[in-house]
């Protein structure tokens, strides 16, 4: 059984060995993309959402402020925004989520067709 291989491996012509080596090398390139992709869009699906609208941060306010952009009166505002806003998102995501484990409970639909 051992011989099996390489004598498959010398029967091969020079063109068949080519050609099985580009298409392994398509395939190999072609799985390489596509996980490329799932990394991609799995970064994308847990991009973090706690950044405001603005993409302000509190340098940012900060440095508005003092550059006299802004009043003491807005910088205060614009301020307790910005933090109720990113004490918001680190609540909602610290909270558990509600459809943890397996699920217990049959679905509240009929999954057979009414009887006639």
């Amino acid at each position: 059984m051992t011989g099996l291989l390489p004598q498959l491996l010398a029967d091969l012509t020079d063109e068949q060995t080519h050609n099985a080596l580009i298409g392994s090398l398509i395939l190999i390139v072609i799985l390489l993309l596509l996980f490329g992709g799932v990394v991609v869009y799995r970064k994308w699906m847990n991009a973090d959402d706690t950044t405001t609208g603005d993409n302000f941060t509190l340098s940012d306010l900060r440095r508005l402020h003092k550059e006299g952009k802004m009043t003491d009166g807005e910088f205060e505002s614009a301020k307790a925004i910005l933090i109720g806003s990113l004490k918001a998102a680190a609540a909602k995501s610290a909270a558990p989520a509600p459809s943890a484990g397996p699920r217990t409970k049959p679905p509240d639909f009929d999954v057979l067709p009414p009887e006639k």
